[in-house]
């Protein structure tokens, strides 16, 4: 059994894609679709729109129209006929077999294992990001730290010269009061005799 596509079974029955897609869009319980969404006919189907065509070329409202349900029951996912579309290209596949390759291509997962996925690598990646930021945190901080002791070593040393002048300061200072008062003359006593004849 082949399957056909929109395109082929307009073809077949002619008439344009748009009718065929109005008329399935009337009646969309009778036709299957493949795992894509797109509507694909088999032998029933393209009878069911033969039925359609004479009805109207009978002068039958397309709104009044009602149709027998398919036999086959639809395939949500449209692996039956994805796999049986396979199978008639591939003829060495069976069906089973096939089925079996795009179920497994078909990588079906819980919604909620998904989400947790999600989650789970969203978490990882903020906590790298948190990681880069404590890393450029911690790497300024060491910088000041840095800038922070060099200025403590540079006070340190300017405070030890200064203390190493004050020091020096001091010791000359009290060198030179000794030396002063050993420089200073001998007091020379003034008598009353020598007062009044001192302005000579």
């Amino acid at each position: 059994m082949n399957l056909l596509k929109t395109k082929d079974a307009a073809r077949q029955l002619a008439v344009s894609e748009t009718t065929i897609r109005r008329w399935v869009a009337l009646f969309p319980a009778s036709f299957s679709k493949d795992m894509f969404g797109h509507y694909i006919f088999d032998e029933p189907a393209l009878e069911k729109l033969q039925s359609i065509k004479t009805k109207l070329e009978a002068g039958e409202l397309l709104h009044e129209m009602t149709l027998p349900e398919l036999a086959q029951t639809v395939d949500p996912t449209g692996l039956q006929q994805a796999a049986a579309g396979a199978a008639a290209h591939f003829p060495t596949f069976n069906l089973d077999e096939a089925k079996s390759k795009i179920e497994s291509a078909w990588d079906f997962k819980n919604p909620q294992e998904e989400l947790a996925e999600r989650l789970e690598r969203i978490e990882g990646t903020l906590s790298r990001k948190a990681d880069e930021v404590i890393g450029v945190q911690l790497l300024h901080h060491r910088e000041e730290l840095e800038e922070i002791r060099q200025t403590l070593n540079q006070l340190a040393a300017s405070l030890s010269s200064m203390q190493e002048r004050n020091k020096q300061l001091s010791s000359l200072v009290a060198v030179q009061p000794a030396a002063a008062c050993m420089e200073r003359k001998p007091h020379k006593k003034k008598t009353l005799f020598r007062l009044p004849f001192s302005f000579f």
